[in-house]
């Protein structure tokens, strides 16, 4: 149940939603960023609990926006598992 809660936020999550937890979670993140970040989420069906999903993202995140994003997300991401 908390596993279908988490990834239904992950796919439908906001910009405003992503630079809120960036604060949360102690990590920098742009208005820009935010943007990308959730159009690569939303609507993508993503299991952030499986490992090759979870790797996906991470990897789009690193190669399009920025890697040390990508492994802040990760820690992220851990948190939420």
């Amino acid at each position: 149940m908390i596993r279908q809660f988490v990834n239904q936020k992950i796919n439908h999550i906001t910009p405003q939603e992503l630079l809120q937890l960036s604060q949360q979670y102690g990590f920098d993140l742009s208005r820009t960023q935010a943007e990308k970040i959730s159009k690569l989420l939303r609507g993508k069906n993503i299991d952030i609990f499986n490992d090759r999903d979870r790797h996906q993202v991470l990897q789009n995140v690193s190669q399009n926006i920025d890697a040390n994003l990508a492994t802040e997300i990760n820690r992220m991401f851990n948190e939420f598992m």
